[in-house]
């Protein structure tokens, strides 16, 4: 890309991704710390007397670990993914079927992430799975692919994925169910800054 478009890549992303998609908080970096204001600490803990984790991002490595998205724009992606005129009808049904299938086949590679199947309500229900983890910083996005249900779940105090995941089910269910709004984003933060 950098050699096609004579730019350097994360000028590349914003200008072809971040920008045309009012993805104000999102961006590719190297060095010590995302440059957005709003980036929140890392920690190993939630533990007040543990120090911050300060960790440098190589440049070479801003294409696979030195990307940062704030919970609106994790919203914004899968709303994209649902509904957005970048994908034709035929594009989202590609980039959301799965291509391999995890022990017992609950989980599926597709090609712009996971999908899987879950009981939700009582009826069968496919969602798009993403999430991430630097250090202390975990991520959990999961959004029904024929509905808006969609949870995004953020920390910066090394809570997993496996943790965090009954928690997103427990809340899905009660909006399908009509019992919340269609959106949460849930927050576990520490120190300053905002998730």
């Amino acid at each position: 890309m950098e050699a096609v478009t004579r730019k350097p890549y994360r000028n590349v992303a914003n200008d072809l991704l971040w920008s045309p998609f009012g993805l104000d908080h999102c961006g590719i970096f190297s060095g010590l710390n995302p440059p957005d204001a709003l980036a929140a600490t890392n920690y190993k803990s939630a533990d007040r007397s543990e120090p911050p984790f300060v960790y440098g991002v190589p440049a070479f490595m801003g294409m696979i670990g030195g990307f940062y998205m704030d919970a609106a724009g994790m919203f914004r992606v899968i709303d994209i993914v649902r509904k957005d005129r970048l994908l034709s009808s035929k594009g989202r049904e590609t980039l959301l079927r799965p291509r391999f299938h995890g022990p017992g086949g609950e989980e599926g590679y597709a090609l712009g992430g996971r999908t899987r199947a879950v009981l939700i309500a009582g009826g069968q229900k496919t969602y798009m799975a993403e999430s991430g983890n630097n250090l202390g910083f975990r991520a959990l996005a999961y959004g029904l692919t024929d509905s808006p249900e969609t949870v995004v779940m953020l920390n910066n105090v090394s809570i997993d994925r496996d943790d965090m995941e009954p928690t997103a089910f427990r809340l899905l269910e009660a909006m399908v169910r009509g019992r919340m709004p269609v959106r949460v984003v849930v927050k576990q933060a520490r120190g300053t800054g905002d998730l």
